[in-house]
């Protein structure tokens, strides 16, 4: 393992294999979240956050097939998102039309209950969580999240 403040990253010294943090990452929670709520395929998703982490949630939802949308509220990164051919939500509020949440932001304690579909699952790598208290407790058993364990396996499990 190796890292800086901007990379976090596996060196396979064996295969001479590198994997990317990011990469691992939305991969292991992709998969996490398939596992507990069943196949994304047809369906939407919604990626809150464009970031390194938002970006590769990306690449991995397209390839499983889900209907990508995004929640950012950067002005210059929603224009690379519409550039890129997906919807961004015009206000917070529109996120309880998704049953299935990425979290891929790094700002904690802005996302109340009442802005989530009340069957939502969600997957939640960021530190800090970005749902405020009640909604943790509310959704803590349809939601994947962590400190840092699921993405550093991850990256083990895909670098190996």
């Amino acid at each position: 393992f190796m890292a800086d403040d901007h990379k976090f990253i596996a060196w396979n010294v064996r295969t001479c294999t590198m994997v990317d943090n990011d990469y691992a990452t939305a991969l292991g929670y992709v998969s996490a979240l398939e596992g507990a709520a069943g196949p994304l395929e047809g369906n939407p998703v919604l990626v809150m956050g464009f970031g390194p982490l938002g970006r590769e949630f990306r690449q991995i939802l397209i390839r499983r097939g889900a209907e990508v949308s995004f929640f950012e509220q950067d002005k210059k990164k929603q224009q690379e998102i519409f550039e890129l051919g997906h919807d961004v939500l015009p206000s917070k509020e529109d996120i309880k039309r998704f049953r299935y949440l990425v979290d891929a932001t790094n700002t904690g304690d802005w996302l109340g209950a009442e802005l989530i579909h009340p069957e939502a699952w969600i997957a939640a790598p960021g530190v800090p969580l970005s749902l405020d208290h009640q909604a943790a407790e509310k959704f803590r058993d349809r939601r994947v999240h962590d400190r840092l364990q699921k993405g550093g396996a991850s990256v083990l499990g895909v670098g190996l």
